[in-house]
């Protein structure tokens, strides 16, 4: 190896350790630079985290207090409706203790009480104002009694526009209580005895009579002819909840009962006249002995098998009801237009129908016995594959009426229009009479 080489060599030494002092003195210079950023974005960051973590645990404990204060004023609220109850009773007592049971006829005694009552019933919670009734009742302070001038009327002391609601009285013997005219919007009267009550223009929105069931009383009171059977007359009972239930002598007139659950429900001697039950639901229904129907909004309610004897419909809304297998046995119907109904499967027997127009009426595969038709039009009405035995009609207009398959066996025809057509549609006219 020559000078020229060696010098060659070493010249590339210097410049390589140059080249690596200046790339060590960059990496100390960017280290130099990125060191203090990162510390900067470090503290950001621990910053963010620890406001974070503050602001949680300063949400944490604002929730914390507003529960506990929340809680506390429950407890005070309570406590207050506690001392209101306490109160009235107190006032209560020696009410009655000055005046006697029945406030002794004093009618500034029964203001004083209705007005104290009144008070503590709007501040009350649904438990105790559900104690205070309770307590009302057994005391007969809100009852009517056999002898009472006025059915409709309040008791001793009258809850008129008092809020109810809500309250429940449910598995009780509620013989005579008499509530009209307040608010007990959702409230309980399940598997009660509700014998005589009075309920004239109650609210029972969406309130629950399931199983609910009136004895045997045909008079609760004496001395009024026009009210003497358990009253619900006026009563709004929109939703109401009156499945499975057992009523007998209970007067509905003029009640609201739209949408109302009705299926199972039996009614014995009932009067439903001018009472609104649209859509309601009387699937599996019984109604007897003289039930009336007269004014009667029956429009798109379910009559899914149910069943109506010796019942009386005048004037009667029938517009379209779609229902099958419903039995109509000793009814009367007067003075009705019976309007897209379908009563498909259903047996009529021993019934009248007087004056009555069926339009766009289906009757089919139905067996009607021993039935009057008097001034009846059948116009669009099909009865096809219905048999018609031992009926008589008189003048009746069967034109546009399908009578496809149809049996009229000893029936009897006076003035009655079937055209020729339609003759040749029924099956026979066995032993029946035309003049």
């Amino acid at each position: 190896m020559d000078k020229k080489d060696v010098h060659s060599i070493c010249k590339c030494q210097k410049e390589n350790k140059h080249r690596s002092s200046r790339f060590f003195e960059c990496i100390q210079l960017l280290a130099a630079f990125l060191v203090p950023i990162a510390i900067a974005v470090y503290t950001f960051v621990q910053n963010d985290n620890d406001q974070a973590i503050a602001l949680a645990n300063r949400e944490k404990d604002l929730e914390i207090a507003q529960n506990q204060r929340a809680q506390d004023l429950q407890i005070a609220e309570d406590q207050q409706k506690a001392n209101i109850l306490a109160a009235y009773e107190t006032f209560l007592v020696d009410h009655l203790n000055r005046y006697g049971m029945t406030l002794n006829g004093s009618t500034s005694a029964r203001f004083v009480a209705r007005f104290k009552t009144l008070t503590a019933v709007n501040q009350l919670d649904r438990n105790r104002k559900t104690y205070l009734i309770r307590s009302l009742f057994e005391a007969k302070l809100i009852v009517n009694d056999y002898n009472s001038n006025d059915p409709k009327g309040s008791g001793i002391i009258s809850l008129e526009d008092a809020d109810l609601s809500e309250i429940s009285l449910a598995h009780r013997t509620l013989k005579y209580l008499s509530l009209p005219k307040t608010n007990l919007t959702r409230s309980l009267f399940a598997d009660a005895d509700l014998s005589c009550v009075n309920f004239y223009s109650t609210i029972l929105i969406d309130s629950d009579f399931s199983n609910a069931y009136i004895l045997e009383i045909k008079n609760c009171f004496l001395k009024s002819n026009e009210y003497n059977r358990t009253i619900f007359t006026e009563a709004i009972m929109n939703n109401t909840n009156l499945f499975h239930a057992d009523f007998i002598f209970t007067d509905f007139t003029q009640a609201i009962l739209v949408h109302a659950n009705m299926r199972y429900f039996i009614c014995i001697a009932c009067l439903f006249v001018n009472t609104n039950m649209f859509r309601a639901d009387l699937s599996f229904s019984r109604m007897a002995m003289h039930c009336n129907f007269q004014l009667t909004n029956l429009t798109e309610t379910v009559l899914l098998s149910a069943s109506f004897s010796e019942v009386i419909f005048i004037e009667t809304i029938f517009t379209r009801i779609q229902t099958t297998e419903i039995r109509f046995e000793q009814c009367s119907f007067s003075s009705i237009n019976f309007t897209n109904c379908t009563f498909d499967k259903s047996l009529i027997v021993q019934s009248n129908f007087s004056n009555i127009y069926f339009n766009n009426v289906n009757l089919r595969e139905s067996i009607i016995k021993n039935v009057h038709f008097i001034n009846i039009s059948m116009q669009n009405t099909n009865l096809s594959s219905t048999i018609f035995n031992q009926c008589i009609f008189i003048n009746v207009d069967f034109n546009d009426a399908i009578l496809t398959n149809v049996t009229f066996h000893k029936c009897i025809f006076q003035s009655s229009l079937i055209r020729n057509k339609q003759n040749l549609q029924v099956t026979s006219f066995n032993g029946s009479i035309f003049s």
